[in-house]
């Protein structure tokens, strides 16, 4: 489902650290029905599966494509 990503730590103003995934959907999932719920709850299972939870990201912003 995914085409391109890039992840990122972002500090919000407490100081405190989130890493946020940034995600370029493939052809296939822009036809799909997905909602950025269900994208969002999809990837931080699949990631899951390979990853320890502090290296999941907490949040996940879908976009066009990535700028350059």
């Amino acid at each position: 489902w995914v085409r391109d990503a890039v992840v990122v730590a972002r500090q919000d103003r407490s100081g405190d650290k989130h890493i946020v995934g940034y995600v370029v959907c493939a052809p296939e999932a822009q036809s799909d029905e997905l909602d950025g719920a269900d994208l969002a709850s999809a990837l931080r299972t699949h990631l899951g599966a390979y990853l320890p939870d502090y290296m999941v990201p907490a949040a996940f912003v879908r976009l066009s494509g990535l700028p350059l």
